[in-house]
C-alpha cells in the first residue's frame, strides 16, 4: 500500500507540473506564427528581422527578450515571428536550409551569420547562458543582437 501511495503522489506531482507548463504556454500573448512576407515587400528602409522558433515554453522567454531588444529600434526594424511546424515557418526553414531540431534562428536582413569586432556570431539556438538540458546555448548573446541592430540602424 505504501508503494501505491508513493506512486500516486508522483503521478499527482507530474500532472500538476504538466498543467503549469500548459497554462504558461497558453498564457503567452505571442501568436504561433505571423503571415510570411517577402523582405522585398517590406519597407526597404527598415531592417528585416525574421525569428524562426519552436513554439515551446523554454523558447518563449527568449522571444520576449528578443522583442525587448528589437523594441529599442522599433522605427528601424520590421520583425516577424515564424513557428516551426506552421506553414509559414516550414517554408522559411526550407528556403533558408534550416534542418534539424533547433529552438530558434534569427535572420537579420536574410542573414544569421555576422562578424562583430572580429568575432563570428551566428544567431542560432539559445543565446549564451540560456540553454536547456536538451539543447545547449548557441554562440551569441543579446548584446550581439543589440550590436548588429545598432550597426545596421546607424545608431
Amino acid at each position: 500500500m505504501r508503494q501505491w501511495n508513493m506512486r500516486s503522489k508522483w503521478v499527482r506531482g507530474a500532472a500538476a507540473c504538466l498543467v503549469i507548463v500548459l497554462i504558461a504556454a497558453a498564457c503567452s500573448n505571442r501568436p504561433a506564427s505571423v503571415p510570411q512576407s517577402d523582405s522585398e515587400d517590406g519597407d526597404p528602409d527598415q531592417i528585416q528581422v525574421e525569428v524562426l522558433h519552436l513554439n515551446h515554453w523554454p523558447v518563449k522567454k527568449i522571444l520576449d527578450d528578443i522583442e525587448a531588444v528589437v523594441a529599442e529600434y522599433e522605427d528601424d526594424v520590421d520583425i516577424h515571428y515564424y513557428a516551426f511546424g506552421s506553414k509559414e515557418g516550414e517554408a522559411l526553414a526550407e528556403a533558408r536550409s534550416i534542418t534539424g531540431h533547433t529552438p530558434l534562428v534569427i535572420f537579420i536582413n536574410g542573414q544569421k551569420d555576422y562578424q562583430l569586432d572580429g568575432k563570428d556570431v551566428t544567431f542560432y539556438s539559445f543565446p549564451e547562458g540560456s540553454g536547456t538540458l536538451m539543447m545547449g546555448s548557441g554562440g551569441w548573446a543579446m548584446d550581439d543582437l543589440h550590436a548588429v541592430l545598432s550597426l545596421l540602424s546607424g545608431e
